[in-house]
């Protein structure tokens, strides 16, 4: 259903003017600015708008690993991990980039930079399930998720980088939490 309505919201602002286009991506954007103005409307505005529509391929990643999660852990749980990923991975890299800024060591202009998109979410999500991958596989699917966020980062060092390698980093630690927990239950 998420990545339904997300594919909605998508052609929909991509079927906008060009002004208009823009300005729908801008004010849902969790940028500095709008997260200190109207901070509850963009993170949850932000979660639904990916643009531009070739952006659209995370939809994919979504659908499997939100199903995966939801089959192991249920709805109510994959939400709030999530929810989890994108808004807290959202508010620790606003916390950077206001630190950055104020240290003259970021350019003032990122505090209105877009930053929309179901991604932080899906890496969370997918840093989580690495506690449902078996064993022998599991150093393989930590590479491939690390791979996937460290290599970006280091060839184009910027904030969304950051923010996904963050939202792995997290779900890794959230699915050690589950996994004690889990044998704490057994």
């Amino acid at each position: 259903m998420y990545a339904a309505i997300v594919l909605v919201i998508a052609i929909l602002v991509e079927s906008a003017p060009g002004a208009t286009k823009d300005e729908l991506v801008l004010d849902s954007s969790t940028n500095l600015e709008n997260l200190r103005a109207t901070p509850l409307l963009v993170l949850g505005a932000s979660a639904f708008v990916v643009a531009p529509m070739s952006g659209l391929w995370i939809l994919a990643p979504l659908v499997v690993t939100f199903a995966a999660a939801q089959r192991w852990l249920g709805r109510a749980s994959t939400v709030i991990v999530a929810a989890l990923g994108h808004v807290g991975v959202t508010l620790f890299v606003a916390v950077l980039l206001t630190a950055g800024i104020h240290a003259g060591r970021l350019s003032p202009a990122l505090a209105q930079a877009q930053d929309v998109g179901v991604s932080y979410a899906v890496a969370t999500v997918a840093g989580l399930l690495v506690a449902r991958v078996q064993l022998r596989l599991r150093p393989w699917y930590i590479a491939g998720l690390l791979a996937l966020t460290v290599v970006p980062l280091l060839f184009d060092p910027n904030f969304t980088a950051v923010g996904h390698l963050t939202a792995v980093l997290l779900g890794f630690a959230l699915a050690v939490l589950v996994s004690n927990g889990a044998a704490r239950q057994a």
